[in-house]
């Protein structure tokens, strides 16, 4: 009986040893000296640890408790759920041969002592046949995105990525100069070494900065900025970057001709076309590129945004499992938005194809903004039917280059006519 004793405790030892020896171990990052204080960052809010740096010097994000959400799971709507118009015209996706591919391996010999390697949770793991209690979304309690965030911290580093990718919009010399510099190390030392998710940054193609010389005539080249962030932005060799170009054309309501300037310039100086480009890059064009084409979720980080703390859970990991469609760092009532005429169209469009605003509290708030530096959403909500005939139908009204609508405006009404309150959350 005692030797049968000592070689069950031998046998219970071993398995011990075995098992954590198979734990990663998440690797300890250095603190920011413009980190927020851990009394702001213990919040429910995701990306409490972000920092804009703009003209005026860096401001730090605000912090608001999380409005209690509801306890039952959303599930996918259907295209007449939505209100899908009766005839579409809406243009088929372009067709995409890319697929996926898992995080190469580590080099054996590092180019230099300083150089960052893969960790081990960079290279893609199949499901495990059970996971661990802790990580298991019945296994917490409280509302539901408490559950998501308990079965989504850094204690469950063996749940599989999500299909995810980090997207940035590089459209100046200036631009890519702040991520090699400073965004990229940020969010590699504090967000990718834990969660290695792809990231695509976008630039305008050779043929767009033809087209419109006065915006894009200095835009960096694609191949230069792909060789100038894949050396020199902090990451290890090998990770996976995409520099992808993109297209867009002027709406033709709106008479282009070289040279043209937007009306609104009169009222704000930042009505140049560049942003106004973007405010339909982030409204329509975004969702229609092939690069994004074998992901179903996003992370949009503008390119004066970094991360200035440890992100304590995987944020695409919270929108599976809570069932969320968007997800947003503010959302709030601007005094001044550029939205003239704007819920006017929301209000007609709805009328016009049939469709009841699925979250009244929110449908034709006029003021109310999502702040655009950052943002996560379901590319397959982007995707569908629905959302591509109003955001085709919006971009073509014109009053993006005419009166400066924003996606920070759009994207509160979108989710107001689309999707329930319980489909968005800070």
């Amino acid at each position: 009986q005692q030797q049968q004793q000592q070689q069950q405790q031998q046998q219970q030892q071993q398995q011990q040893q075995q098992k954590q020896q198979q734990q990663p171990h998440a690797v300890p990052l250095a603190r920011s000296s413009l980190e927020l204080p851990d009394s702001v960052g213990a919040g429910p809010l995701l990306l409490s640890s972000l920092v804009v740096t703009g003209r005026s010097g860096d401001l730090t994000t605000s912090t608001r408790s999380l409005p209690s959400q509801a306890s039952t799971p959303t599930t996918s709507s259907s295209d007449a759920d939505r209100g899908e118009p009766a005839s579409s015209t809406v243009p088929p996706l372009p067709a995409t041969a890319l697929k996926q591919s898992p995080l190469p391996s580590p080099p054996s010999e590092p180019t230099s002592s300083t150089t960052p390697t893969l960790p081990a949770t960079a290279v893609k793991k199949s499901p495990p046949a059970t996971l661990p209690a802790q990580c298991r979304n019945t296994a917490g309690k409280g509302s539901r995105h408490e559950r998501a965030m308990h079965a989504c911290g850094l204690q469950c580093s063996e749940r599989p990525l999500q299909s995810a990718v980090v997207i940035y919009l590089a459209t100046g010399k200036g631009h890519v100069a702040e991520l090699r510099d400073k965004v990229l190390p940020a969010l590699w030392k504090r967000f990718l070494q834990q969660w290695p998710y792809p990231i695509v940054v976008f630039v305008p193609s050779r043929s767009m900065r033809e087209y419109d010389p006065d915006s894009y005539r200095k835009s960096p080249d694609a191949a230069e900025v792909r060789q100038t962030l894949a050396t020199k932005a902090g990451l290890p060799p090998g990770y996976d970057l995409t520099v992808a170009e993109f297209d867009m054309q002027f709406p033709e309501s709106i008479n282009w001709q070289p040279g043209w300037k937007s009306p609104c310039l009169k009222k704000t100086t930042t009505c140049y076309t560049g942003y106004l480009h973007m405010n339909q890059f982030f409204t329509k064009v975004m969702y229609e590129q092939p690069s994004l084409a074998p992901f179903s979720y996003y992370m949009r980080l503008d390119t004066d945004t970094r991360f200035t703390s440890r992100v304590s859970h995987d944020p695409f990991c919270i929108m599976q499992e809570a069932g969320y469609k968007f997800m947003y760092q503010d959302r709030f009532s601007e005094g001044y938005p550029f939205s003239e005429g704007f819920m006017d169209w929301f209000e007609h469009y709805a009328k016009t194809h049939g469709i009841a605003p699925k979250d009244p509290k929110m449908w034709l708030q006029a003021n109310m903004i999502m702040k655009g530096y950052v943002g996560l959403g379901s590319l397959d909500f982007f995707r569908s039917r629905p959302v591509r005939a109003l955001a085709k139908a919006l971009n073509e009204d014109g009053r993006i280059y005419l009166k400066r609508w924003s996606d920070q405006t759009y994207y509160v009404q979108l989710f107001a006519l689309l999707e329930p309150a319980k489909s968005v959350a800070a």
